[in-house]
């Protein structure tokens, strides 16, 4: 029993390696431990909670994985965000080339996917997209962008899918809601369209304050006052939208 979770996670399938012993109690409480809290760093990663990820790498006791490489590694997926956030998409792919460990493949392919479509590579990003999924089928990113592809390509009802599955996984992925309301827009559905886009807003504000929350842990405080603000600004746009809307009415 131990061998099959074990290979799991070498191919970087904690989900696989959960469901194949959930209704088994030949694994050792320790191991189930260790997996239940890579499960929670995936999720994390998913999130782009990249600090918090490392975080928990702390608690791990199995000596299966290289907590110091998974470590610097998820350091490196860090890093290549914030270079794409700067629309510098080579830079990116560069530093992803360095991310070896199984389990991070999921999110490593979802950032190159992100980068691709920075450099106007839709079909790569497409691929890559894809091969986060086969790594992680929940990761809603990628999901999320793949929706993104589809809906540029006027494939609305197929992105409106991919939106509403990514949604499934986590209710409150801004991106999601936002785009599942443009493409709803797009099909002449606007009570849908308004009212997706309004919880968009509501979540993006949620998602910064949590940035800026993380940044604040990892000592990046220059950052979380460019967070707040943010926020800030957010919350401003909202209490706009909603007296614009008032007066529509």
């Amino acid at each position: 029993m131990e061998d099959k979770w074990i290979q799991a996670i070498a191919l970087g399938k904690t989900g696989d390696a959960l469901e194949q012993i959930q209704d088994k109690t030949e694994i050792s409480e320790s191991s189930l431990s260790d997996l239940n809290r890579l499960s929670k760093i995936m999720a994390n990663l998913r999130e782009k909670h990249y600090f918090h990820a490392m975080e928990l790498l702390k608690f791990l006791e199995t000596d299966i994985i290289d907590r110091e490489q998974l470590k610097n590694e998820i350091g490196i997926l860090n890093q290549a965000n914030k270079v794409i956030n700067k629309h510098e998409p080579t830079k990116a792919i560069e530093l992803l080339g360095e991310v070896g460990s199984s389990l991070l493949q999921a999110e490593k392919y979802t950032l190159l996917g992100t980068a691709n479509v920075y450099s106007n590579q839709n079909t790569q990003a497409m691929q890559n997209f894809t091969k986060a999924l086969d790594f992680d089928p929940k990761h809603f990113r990628a999901m999320t962008n793949i929706g993104n592809l589809q809906l540029e390509a006027e494939s609305v009802d197929l992105a409106i899918a991919n939106y509403e599955n990514a949604l499934k996984i986590n209710d409150s992925s801004s991106s999601a809601l936002h785009n599942l309301g443009v493409a709803y827009r797009k099909k002449g559905k606007l009570t849908k369209s308004v009212n997706y886009l309004k919880k968009a807003q509501r979540a993006k504000n949620k998602e910064l304050k949590e940035e800026a929350r993380e940044t604040i842990k990892s000592g990046e405080n220059k950052k979380a006052i460019q967070y707040i603000r943010y926020f800030m600004i957010g919350v401003t746009v909202l209490a706009i939208t909603a007296i614009l809307i008032r007066q529509l009415s």
